[in-house]
């Protein structure tokens, strides 16, 4: 995302299938692809399932190269890491 001078996607869990997640973040860039980085701070997007609520926090990311991302995390059981 950033090569087309949006903010990259972040997402850290644990016990989900690594192709849905991949799935619904590829769902996400390309929304923000075509309306840009408009998820605020503490918005939601749908997680895997109708009744999930995933949240969204700009933080630099966890690997490099350093740069902002949009964080969305999963929220319990899934997060992985010291999530806030």
């Amino acid at each position: 995302m950033g090569a087309l001078g949006l903010t990259d996607l972040q997402n850290h869990y644990h016990n989900l299938v690594p192709g849905e997640v991949a799935a619904m973040m590829y769902n996400i860039a390309a929304y923000l692809l075509e309306n840009g980085d408009i998820i605020e701070d503490g918005n939601t997007v749908q997680g895997l399932k109708p009744e999930d609520d995933w949240h969204c926090r700009h933080e630099m990311s966890l690997i490099p190269p350093e740069r902002p991302v949009l964080d969305i995390n999963p929220g319990p059981p899934f997060a992985a890491g010291n999530r806030r």
